[in-house]
């Protein structure tokens, strides 16, 4: 049962309400100055008493972020008050005595329970600032059209369906008005009247239309229409010449009217509509610097101008301008400097001058019919139509025996001229694209079957069903691109004399792999499509391959970017038997070419051993071949590790996969699985990296953690977590231990009962010495590798084969990762530019019997971890400086942002733009250093003029010791990894 309570009232003191009574023996009243500013923000005040109002000399009351819920009655009494600010409370509505305060230049009310606002607002003329955002307010009183004067209005986060139309027109002074994430659905007509308006923002509505009125608001700067309803824009918005940044992202737009890039922008978000193309006008938008187009299906643009920087884009747009140009210049002139300019007339001089050339261009004339002028010579062999109006070819074209060209894109042809192209004995190329042609009859293509070039892309109707082009077998040039195809023709393949292929822009989801018989091709156009795999097959097409362009399609953006040789390159194989030692006879590659190996020169060879010897075969593997069987296959190019085929492995279907992984670089077989022994933070960044470059997918990755924070954190992206360590060596070929130093013997003791001859085992462990691995009474070491992560961590490479003891002097490092998305190293997720240092030592063998170490053993680690990052080679006893400079350099760089930021602040930057300014200089420098490949001193001269101002900051780093500090840090750290590595 309560009780008792205890209720706390916070309150103002009363003593503020009388100061003016509390005045001390001490002092004179007529030397008591008036309290004109009251601020009792960021306190828990619940309540402001009625003697509020006997503070008439009051000019701004601040009581923000409190508990308020209401304003006493007596504010009417403060005629002097000019500002309030009541933001973040609680106030439910406001006093309608506040119409009182005449003398009210601004009212701040944000982020309270407003569900409306008192119509005695309207008494307020003075009021020059409305701030109301983040309320419930769902109308706006019509009396508050009345406040004139008003500059800014802020509507932002409440629940309004409309503005009155009559409440707009009446500001003419408004300079901001924000109504953005309310209900809108539509703009006042009378917005076109605020003349003096600057910023504009209505996003995140659910406005349908953007009237044409807004041109009147011929001062407007910044426009934000984004996340609204708009499936149009008004061309009429052209006239807003002082307009920079207009936001019209996560509508319904299918096109931007040529009109807008009459504009001067600097910004353009169109992100998130249903844009297919952009105007190329646009491309003479010189004022624009950012442009936005992410989220659009832009068939259209390749991918990688969508993604790049804007200026390509303004250029490959400018590229597409067509030549608006009157082409009465290119009619000779009738006399003198007079040029002919009216069509019929130039139509008559065409004509003329065809009679001698034999070749008629009446391109962009706009015309609906061909003059009977144009007819004048019979005997033409090109005829030129394009961009005209012309809904048929003219009957006269019929005499035209000997036309071998007929260009007509771009017009109105609605149906297949089938007995004009019959007449056409000698026509060699054919041009209807971009016409509202209706389906092709069957057979069509039997009239033409002498065309060499053809060209139907963009046409409004369908294909005609095979056979139709191998009814063309001249045909050298077919370009069918933005038909909607969902498929290529089946009778395409059969076209062997075809050189170029043009299907880009279409609904593609395969290429046949019968496409590689057109041994004749040169370039294969397939962008924009939505194709996942290619065939390997078509590597056939590699000898006379000139353009493959890929860009567009769900591939790996690796593939899509790389060369066209590489992107061709794919294996050609039969299966074929292949018998090895103490197995059943399995199905392997047959490589093509493949060549008796003792006939192959020594140049050939990596290996002196006559019976195993390693060769290049169709500069896509490199194969080894033992006792006459192929023992081991490498993959060429970027490629270099090698692996063997001992065990049950698919490699047709490894081999045949190589359409994406040969263009990639470094990927782990497709049996290949991988085992964490701890989930720290290290080696999520490693499991991340190696998932998110590609090389291992998560299902083939199992960890063990005994934090169950950790083990989610795996479980997150889809690693499977084993209940013990055995259990993640028994499900894994490839164990990364990533345990503290100490733990590395508890946890391999644990795991020792599933570890095989065959594990590759990988401990990240700082300080952990091959020395210390080599006393463990139960592990042998096959060979050791270390790896320097980051922060002093070192990976130890070994591999475990029960009753052998070969050693090897073989050591990796790495080194930190120069471009960080996390401020913490140690939490890095993805590895994307991680600098891999390698050092290799010649291998040693032991005393004890065995086999020596191989190469593949370092190669499958290197390329393991060249896939998150550069590999370098550095000698051994160089790994402590390796740590030294590029292990511990990160923090001497923080440092060093650090400090450049603080120079900023000194001079008078604020803080965040003085550090993005230091860290994106660090950043731009070392890029510098690396792609241009010059020395840091010489590109340091190329920057400091004589006397200026980079000079003179250098000359002040020189005094304090900067150069000298940095070498000694590299020093001293690389002396603390020799004291522990001992």
């Amino acid at each position: 049962m309560l009780t008792s309570m205890i209720v706390v009232r916070i309150e103002v003191p009363p003593d503020v309400y009388k100061m003016l009574d509390t005045v001390g023996t001490d002092e004179k009243w007529w030397e008591v100055v008036e309290l004109q500013k009251l601020i009792l923000a960021h306190n828990n005040i619940t309540v402001l008493s009625e003697d509020l109002g006997k503070i008439t000399s009051l000019t701004l009351l601040n009581v923000s972020h409190n508990q308020l819920t209401s304003l006493p009655a007596a504010i009417s009494e403060l005629s002097l008050l000019k500002v309030i600010d009541i933001s973040h409370n609680k106030i439910a509505e406001l006093p309608s005595e506040i119409g009182a305060v005449v003398s009210l230049t601004r009212l701040h009310c944000a982020s309270n329970l407003m569900a409306s606002l008192p119509p005695s607002l309207g008494n307020l003329k003075n009021l020059v600032e409305l701030k109301v955002p983040n309320n419930s307010l769902t109308e706006l009183p019509e009396e508050l059209c009345q406040c004139s004067r008003l500059t800014v209005l802020d509507l932002e986060g409440n629940k309004l369906t409309q503005i009155p139309d009559n409440i707009l027109g009446n500001f003419s002074n408004l300079t901001e008005l924000n109504a953005s994430k309310n209900f809108l659905k539509g703009i006042p007509s009378d917005v076109g009247q605020l003349k003096k308006l600057i910023r504009l923002d209505v996003h995140q509505n659910r406005i349908t239309d953007v009237p044409p009125s807004l041109a009147g608001c011929t001062g407007l700067i910044e426009l934000f229409l984004g996340d609204n309803n708009l499936t149009s824009i008004p061309v009429e918005m052209k006239s807003l010449g002082a307009l920079s940044t207009l936001d019209l992202h996560a509508n319904q737009l299918k096109e931007l009217p040529k009109e807008l890039c009459e504009l001067q922008l600097s910004v353009l978000d169109v992100s998130n509509n249903n844009l297919s193309g952009l105007p190329a006008e646009l491309g003479n938008m010189s004022s624009l610097r950012k442009l936005v187009l992410v989220g659009n299906p832009l068939r259209s643009l390749r991918s990688t101008l969508v993604s790049g920087p804007t200026p390509a884009l303004l250029k490959f747009l400018r590229s597409r301008l067509q030549d608006e140009e009157s082409e009465a210049k290119m009619s000779a002139p009738v006399s003198g400097n007079i040029f002919v300019t009216d069509v019929p007339d130039q139509v008559v001089y065409a004509a003329r001058q065809a009679a001698a050339t034999k070749v008629l261009s009446l391109s962009g004339k706009s015309l609906a019919s061909v003059p009977q002028a144009a007819w004048e010579s019979d005997s033409l062999t090109s005829l030129d139509l394009s961009r005209n109006q012309i809904k048929d070819l003219p009957s006269e074209l019929s005499n035209c025996t000997s036309l071998e060209v007929l260009l007509v894109p771009d017009n109105k042809i609605e149906e297949w001229p089938a007995q004009t192209l019959a007449s056409l004995p000698r026509l060699r190329q054919l041009v209807l694209a971009r016409n509202p042609l209706r389906n092709i009859p069957s057979g069509a293509f039997g009239s033409v079957e002498k065309l060499k070039i053809l060209d139907l892309s963009g046409i409004s109707g369908q294909l005609p069903p095979a056979p139709a082009f191998s009814l063309m077998p001249l045909l050298e040039e077919l370009r069918l691109s933005r038909l909607r195809l969902r498929e290529i023709p089946s009778d395409i393949p059969e076209m062997l004399g075809l050189r170029i292929l043009d299907l880009s822009e279409n609904s593609l989801t395969t290429v046949p792999e019968t496409l590689s018989q057109l041994t004749k091709l040169e370039e294969l156009d397939l962008a924009n499509n939505n194709i996942t795999t290619l065939s390997p097959k078509l590597g056939l097409l590699e000898p006379t391959m000139r353009s493959l362009k890929l860009e567009g399609n769900p591939l790996r953006r690796q593939v899509v970017d790389r060369s066209i040789d590489l992107q061709t390159t794919f294996c050609n194989m039969k299966p074929q038997t292949v018998k090895r030692t103490n197995s059943e006879p399995v199905k392997a590659p047959a490589i093509a070419n493949l060549k008796d190996p003792n006939s192959l020169p020594p140049s050939c060879f990596r290996s002196s051993s006559a019976e195993k010897r390693i060769f290049e075969v169709r500069r896509v593997f490199a194969a080894a071949v033992k006792g006459g069987e192929i023992v081991k296959i490498a993959f060429r190019r970027r490629c270099s590790f090698a692996r063997s085929i001992w065990g049950a492995m698919d490699l047709l279907r490894v081999a045949t996969g190589l359409t994406t992984r040969a263009a990639m670089g470094f990927e782990l077989a497709e049996s290949t699985r991988l085992g964490f022994i701890g989930a720290g933070q290290m080696a999520e960044a490693i499991a991340r990296g190696l998932v998110n470059k590609g090389v291992i997918p998560a299902h083939r990755i199992t960890t063990s953690d005994i934090s169950p924070s950790r083990q989610k954190v795996f479980q997150g992206f889809g690693v499977s977590v084993q209940p013990s360590n055995a259990d993640v060596a028994a499900n894994s070929d490839v164990l990364i231990v990533a345990v503290k130093p100490q733990y590395v013997p508890v946890v391999l003791s644990d795991a020792s009962s599933q570890l095989t001859k065959n594990h590759l085992v990988v401990s990240i462990a700082a300080g952990v010495a091959l020395k210390d691995l080599e006393v463990l009474p139960w592990f042998h070491l096959f060979s050791s590798i270390d790896f320097s992560l980051f922060s002093d961590e070192l990976l130890s490479l070994v591999r475990y084969h029960s009753g052998r003891n070969w050693t090897c002097n073989c050591r990796l490092a790495k080194c930190g990762d120069t471009e960080m998305s996390q401020p913490d190293l140690t939490r890095r997720a993805d590895l994307n530019s991680a600098l891999l240092l390698v050092s290799v030592v010649e291998f040693r063998r032991s005393l004890s019997p065995g086999t020596l170490a191989t190469t593949e053993d370092v190669e499958l680690v290197k390329g393991l971890f060249s896939a998150l990052g550069q590999i370098h080679v550095v000698k051994e006893s160089l790994l402590n400086a390796v740590t030294g400079l590029s292990g511990s350099g990160p923090a001497y760089v923080f440092i060093a942002i650090e400090a450049l930021a603080d120079g900023g602040v000194a001079a008078g930057l604020p803080r965040d733009v003085a550090r993005s300014l230091a860290a994106q200089t660090v950043l731009g420098a070392a890029k510098m250093v690396i792609e241009t490949g010059k020395h840091p001193g010489q590109l340091k001269d190329e920057v400091a003029s004589p006397a200026g101002t980079t000079i003179a900051g250098i000359h002040e780093l020189e005094k304090a010791g900067f150069r000298a500090a940095l070498m000694n840090a590299v020093i001293a750290a690389t002396k603390r990894g020799d004291e522990m590595s001992g």
